[in-house]
């Protein structure tokens, strides 16, 4: 009884662990996508936008053309998030200024760089593994 009961908590464990590393995935195909749609509409309707990350919430990219607003909004997966609030601004040229912007994932025990570069709205997410806190004594 005891076997089967630690065996139901192991994959059910597992699975959970591999399905927040699928949102995460998820979630990184649709901010780019996301992403790359917002620069090219900001290039051809010559409008700016603005991309807002919110911690342990989400990412809301947001433009006006004509006084219409566009604005999407990807949630985040459990166990992703910004360490803080971010606002990326992008011109009506598609340009962004340089920046990088921190993540952590708690599901894969990472820290994600997001590296915004080149001024043209590429960005480049280097991954860095988390560095295990150091335990003080007294």
């Amino acid at each position: 009884m005891l076997t089967t009961l630690t065996m139901v908590t192991l994959t059910v464990g597992v699975r959970w662990f591999n399905e927040n590393r699928t949102t995460e995935t998820a979630f990184w195909h649709d901010f780019a996508n996301t992403w790359n749609r917002t620069l090219v509409l900001a290039r051809q309707r010559q409008v700016s936008a603005t991309v807002f990350f919110v911690p342990h919430d989400q990412v809301v990219f947001t433009s006006f053309n004509h006084g219409r607003q566009y604005r999407k909004t990807i949630k985040l997966p459990p166990g992703l998030s910004p360490v803080r609030w971010y606002e990326v601004k992008i011109t009506d040229q598609g340009y962004v200024k340089p920046q990088t912007l921190r993540w952590l994932s708690t599901t894969s025990q990472t820290e994600i760089w997001q590296k915004f570069q080149l001024g043209w709205g590429s960005y480049v997410n280097e991954i860095r593994k988390m560095e295990p806190q150091s335990v003080h004594h007294r």
